[in-house]
C-alpha cells in the first residue's frame, strides 16, 4: 500500500532540486589579480670609464612580474644618493627600458645603482695637448700589441718590446730594435722573432739568458745586443735603461718628449722604484703588469708602491688583461690608487695608440 506524500513536502523537494541546478550553472567569480610587482633585470653603463665632464648613458630594464598593471618609480643612485627618478607604467608580464644621463666632473670611482643592481663607473682626468711653445714637439707613439707587447716609435726609430706576434698577429714592416724583458714564451716569441729579424733587419736587445737562447735558435750573433740590469743603450733619440724588476728586468725609455717605463711581467717592483727614482724626476707613461688579485695578491701591493711613489701621469695596465681569471673588478682596485694622486688609468684596446708628450688637465 502506497502512502501519498503531502503536496507541501513534494514542493519543497522540487525547490531544493531547482536551487541545486541553478547553483551548478552559475558562473565562477573571477579571482582578484595579483598586484603589480617590479624588478630591475639589467643595468648597462656606457662608457664604464669616462673622462671628467663626459656624458655617461645608464640604461636599466624593468620588468613587471606581478598580475596587474602598475607604475614604478625608477631611481638612479650614485654612491647611495638618489640623483634622478623616472616613473614608468608597465603591464603585467612585460618590461620597459629606462635611460638616464649622468655627468661627473670629479675624478674617482662611483657606485651606480638602479633597483637592486649596481655597477662601477670610473671617471678619469682629461688628457689635453700641451700649451703651444712655437715649436712643434716631437711626437712619440706607443701602440699596444696585446698581452705585454708594445711598439714605440718616432719619425725614424721603431722599438718593440716583448711582441707576442704568434698570439696577436700583426704586419710588421719596420723595426729598428726589439727589447725583451725575459725568456718566457709569451715575451720571447722565438718563431715570430726570427721572422721579424729576417724581414726587417731589426736587432734584439736583452739579458744574457735571452740572447743565449736566441743564438741557439739560430739568430745571428750580430743581431743580438747585450742589455743586462743597470746597462743602457741609445737607439736614435731613445735612451733605454734595463731596470731590475724582481727576477726579470723592465725598461726605462727616455725620449725628448717624455719618459716611459715598462715593467715586463714581474710583480715585485721595489728595486724598480729605487732605480727609476734615481734616474728620472718623473714618468709620463707607465706600462705596468697587472694580474688576478686572488692569484697574485702581492702583485697589487707592489703596484701600489710603484704608482704612489713614482706617480706616472698615465698608467696602462697590461699582461693578463684577457685571461679568464682576471676580473673587471680587479681593475677598479688597481685604478683607485692611480686616481688617488690624479693620474689616469687606461685599459688599452688591442692596437690602441698613446702619445707623448701628454698633459693632464688640472
Amino acid at each position: 500500500m502506497y502512502r501519498v506524500r503531502s503536496k507541501t513536502y513534494i514542493a519543497g523537494i522540487l525547490l531544493i532540486a531547482m536551487l541545486l541546478v541553478l547553483g551548478a550553472c552559475a558562473p565562477t567569480p573571477e579571482p582578484t589579480p595579483a598586484p603589480a610587482k617590479f624588478e630591475v633585470i639589467s643595468l648597462d653603463i656606457k662608457p664604464v670609464e669616462a673622462v671628467a665632464g663626459e656624458t655617461v648613458s645608464i640604461t636599466a630594464m624593468v620588468e613587471n612580474t606581478g598580475g596587474s598593471e602598475g607604475t614604478y618609480a625608477v631611481m638612479l643612485t650614485v654612491d647611495g644618493v638618489t640623483v634622478e627618478t623616472k616613473e614608468v607604467a608597465i603591464t603585467p608580464g612585460s618590461s620597459k627600458v629606462v635611460t638616464f644621463s649622468l655627468v661627473k666632473d670629479k675624478v674617482g670611482t662611483y657606485t651606480v645603482a638602479v633597483g637592486d643592481l649596481s655597477s662601477s663607473l670610473t671617471v678619469r682626468p682629461k688628457l689635453v695637448a700641451p700649451e703651444p711653445t712655437g715649436e712643434e714637439p716631437m711626437r712619440i707613439q706607443i701602440q699596444f700589441l696585446g698581452h705585454a707587447g708594445f711598439r714605440i716609435w718616432d719619425n725614424s726609430t721603431v722599438l718593440m718590446v716583448d711582441p707576442w706576434l704568434s698570439r696577436y698577429p700583426r704586419e710588421i714592416d719596420k723595426v729598428t730594435l726589439i727589447l725583451l724583458t725575459h725568456e718566457h714564451g709569451d715575451h720571447m716569441d722565438i718563431p715570430a722573432l726570427k721572422t721579424t729579424v729576417a724581414k726587417t733587419g731589426a736587432r734584439i736587445a736583452g739579458p744574457d739568458i735571452v740572447l743565449n737562447m736566441l743564438k741557439t735558435a739560430g739568430i745571428a750573433n750580430e743581431k743580438l745586443v747585450k742589455l743586462n740590469r743597470g746597462q743602457d743603450l741609445t737607439e736614435g733619440l731613445f735612451r733605454v735603461t734595463a731596470i731590475p724588476s724582481g727576477t726579470i728586468q723592465g725598461y726605462l725609455i727616455q725620449t725628448p718628449s717624455g719618459t716611459i717605463y715598462l715593467s715586463g711581467d714581474e710583480f715585485t717592483w721595489e728595486p724598480a722604484v729605487r732605480e727609476v727614482a734615481t734616474r728620472v724626476k718623473s714618468v709620463d707613461i707607465a706600462l705596468l703588469a697587472v694580474a688576478d688579485l686572488q692569484a697574485y695578491p702581492g702583485g697589487y701591493s707592489t703596484f701600489r708602491t710603484f704608482v704612489s711613489s713614482i706617480k706616472p701621469q698615465l698608467v696602462v695596465p697590461m699582461h693578463e688583461l684577457r685571461e679568464v681569471s682576471f676580473k673587471p673588478a680587479d681593475h677598479e682596485v688597481y685604478a683607485k690608487d692611480v686616481l688617488a694622486y690624479g693620474g689616469v688609468y687606461k685599459i688599452p684596446e688591442l692596437g690602441e695608440i698613446f702619445e707623448l708628450p701628454i698633459a693632464v688637465e688640472k
